[in-house]
């Protein structure tokens, strides 16, 4: 090593130093008075491109973050108000019916008419205050009047006769709902109502429940039905919950009653890939409640996204129609045997691929495999590829060797028939019928089918606004 180049290494090392040195007398209060009060502009401004880089970036770093928050604080003021002036040039066509249109033959019953009812989201007392403009409901019949359940937490109710006439009498029921679902962030709704089910004069209702700040679990709550006046309280909540920025999504939540004691309930992993494959966690599994004891016991795992829950009781038998990733939704046969929990393989095995968001990392420790019998795994009755978005599933009509289903679709904006054959376990499928607009619940009677869908509007300034509908789809 020669001198030069020991003096050489002195001088970039002595330089550095000098320069930090530099920096770090700058960076106090007199320094910078000093030389704000005495150098010239553009040397300043040198001084800030060089000596101050890091200062200076940081500052912009905030500024750009606190525009983009109160960017979004526009945005979010804009479609509240954009909704509200959908709501008060829409509101006096709440329950109108708005068309009848004819489909294709539907269903063993041949179902073809399919009419439609506006609805609102909200009413004349809360649309003001309405965070939440989701045109998500649920529909639930006792005695001759059907419950219509918003994802917002607003109750409705309407005579059954209302169908045959050609505007249906919506009446609003006053509940305490919204105390529980806690919406904190005006910027994101981090909580809704995701099923309902009415049983023994009780009306339960799932909703994405915060257990502490920014972590969310699926709930149940609880009320005696009265139509003037419903006061909810919590049946079935646990301690366990999900850090995540969206907590609405992937949540599973439907309910659907096995006997007058008994429900299942889907919960679904809230996009976390690691709980439905762990047996001491109670997301990505379905459970089995006690009416009375409300004590709970896992009999699947390795579940996504349940959004659908059916029960044949003719031949004691539970099926579950299920999101996937980015394809390969499906339809499961929950085997409630009691013999052990089975496993349906998320995010082992999956007729549908990660997104891209999804980390390389954990992309290898979750491979989604394309077989599940392989790995150990019960594979699904029917997979569909593309995705369908399957909402609920319901049983039409059981024979003695088949059961028929039909099958509500959101992004495939469809019903889909569904035949299981009881004696080779196989399901096929038969023929689908386009709806038109996402399906998000279907309700069953004898001589027609209930169709909850969300139409989407579109307004000038680029923002969606949803407008509900009632399907009414019978015989013409």
């Amino acid at each position: 090593m020669t001198k030069k180049y020991i003096f050489f290494k002195i001088g970039i090392i002595g330089t550095f130093i000098c320069v930090l040195l530099l920096a770090l007398l700058l960076t106090s209060s007199n320094i910078r008075d000093i030389i704000k009060n005495n150098l010239s502009k553009d040397f300043k401004n040198k001084l800030k491109d060089t000596v101050f880089i890091y200062s200076t970036n940081k500052k912009l770093k905030e500024e750009i973050a606190d525009n983009q928050k109160e960017i979004s604080i526009l945005k979010n003021r804009n479609k509240k108000l954009n909704y509200q002036k959908y709501f008060n040039l829409y509101y006096k066509d709440n329950g109108i019916h708005t068309e009848t249109s004819t489909v294709s033959k539907t269903g063993e019953r041949n179902f073809n008419k399919l009419k439609k009812f506006r609805l609102m989201t909200s009413n004349k007392s809360n649309y003001l205050n309405e965070e939440d403009f989701s045109g998500s409901f649920y529909i639930e019949k006792n005695s001759n009047n059907f419950f219509l359940n918003f994802a917002n937490g607003n109750l409705f109710f309407f005579n059954k006769n209302d169908l045959n006439t050609n505007k249906i009498n919506i009446k609003n029921i006053k509940n305490n709902i919204k105390s529980f679902i806690d919406n904190p962030d005006k910027l994101r709704v981090t909580s809704r109502v995701r099923d309902s089910k009415i049983i023994n004069e009780n009306l339960y209702i799932s909703y994405v429940k915060k257990i502490k700040k920014s972590c969310f679990n699926i709930s149940i709550l609880m009320a005696k039905i009265d139509l003037n006046n419903m006061i909810f309280k919590d049946f079935f909540t646990y301690p366990e919950c999900i850090s995540t920025k969206i907590a609405v999504t992937g949540t599973g939540g439907r309910i659907e009653k096995i006997d007058n004691n008994k429900i299942a309930f889907s919960i679904g992993e809230q996009l976390n890939l690691f709980p439905a494959q762990d047996p001491n966690s109670i997301f990505g599994k379905i459970i089995t409640i006690d009416l009375k004891t409300k004590k709970h016991n896992i009999i699947a795992m390795g579940n996504r996204n349940p959004q659908g829950l059916v029960y044949s009781k003719k031949n004691n038998l539970l099926f579950s129609s299920e999101h996937q990733s980015k394809g390969g939704d499906e339809v499961n046969l929950i085997k409630i045997d009691g013999k052990k929990i089975y496993n349906y393989g998320w995010p082992i095995s999956s007729y549908g691929d990660h997104y891209d968001w999804v980390s390389e990392e954990d992309k290898k420790k979750y491979p989604l495999h394309k077989s599940h019998q392989k790995y150990g795994f019960e594979e699904p009755l029917i997979y569909f590829n593309p995705a369908i978005a399957p909402s609920e599933i319901i049983i039409e009509e059981e024979s003695n060797s088949d059961i028929f289903f039909l099958l509500s679709t959101l992004k495939d904006k469809s019903l889909i028939e569904l035949k299981y054959n009881l004696l080779n376990k196989e399901m096929k499928f038969i023929k689908k019928t386009s709806i038109g607009a996402r399906i998000r619940d279907i309700y069953n009677e004898p001589e027609y089918i209930l169709i909850a869908m969300e139409d989407n509007l579109i307004a000038k300034d680029g923002t969606f606004n949803i407008l509900s509908s009632i399907g009414y789809l019978s015989v013409d």
